[in-house]
């Protein structure tokens, strides 16, 4: 068994769960995915108010956050704010997760003037919003120490999908190339108020490479 198997087996695993959600296989096409990598605007906080001044409710600059370094105006702290329009479709069954590919560390984060969680740590960051987003204009507000870069983690990727309400959070497959047993260990997340069976499917393929 080639290693290069692991990946593709991972990749299935996410697609395999991801079918279970009521707005996701079969039927007519619908958007499950929104990317939020461009419009965002930043505005410096040298006085650390931003918050006693309701900027967590959502501001409009003539900054895009491109345009703004992580020492702007000697700033200690930077807002950042993006407003969009959600046309996904979310079903009853079905949840809705905000996830920076790599947030930066110290930043807190709000939607609709609600907050939807916080980051303590280098890292993605992955935060439950079924609650917050709405089917119309949302505005998305984060804040994040100036040293630690905010701009870039997120000019790294920032989505808002649709998932069921059991999703798988991590999977790690260790295969043992002598024997060609395969052990997988899946974390899954169970967002319903009751117990949930799921079923999961992989297949793992042989890659002919030289790995």
């Amino acid at each position: 068994m080639k290693r290069n198997a692991l990946a593709t087996l991972l990749s299935i695993l996410c697609a395999s769960v991801l079918c279970f959600s009521a707005a996701g296989c079969g039927g007519r096409p619908v958007r499950t995915s929104l990317s939020l990598d461009d419009g965002w605007q930043v505005r410096a906080d040298p006085a650390g108010e931003g918050e006693r001044l309701g900027w967590n409710e959502g501001f409009q600059t003539d900054s895009d956050a491109a345009s703004l370094s992580a020492d702007a105006d000697g700033a200690d702290t930077l807002w950042y704010s993006n407003v969009f329009t959600s046309d996904l479709s979310v079903s009853k069954k079905d949840r809705v997760v905000l996830r920076f590919n790599d947030a930066a560390a110290d930043m807190k984060v709000w939607l609709n003037g609600k907050e939807a969680g916080v980051r303590t740590g280098a890292g993605s960051l992955t935060l439950d919003v079924t609650g917050l987003i709405e089917a119309r204009a949302n505005q998305l507000v984060v804040r994040a120490e100036a040293d630690t870069d905010a701009t870039a983690a997120i000019g790294t990727g920032v989505n808002v999908t649709v998932h069921p309400q059991v999703m798988v959070t991590d999977a790690y497959a260790h295969a043992d190339y002598a024997t060609g047993d395969m052990t997988i260990s899946v974390t899954l997340d169970n967002g319903a108020a009751e117990t949930k069976t799921v079923s999961l499917n992989a297949v793992v393929s042989a890659h002919d490479t030289d790995s």
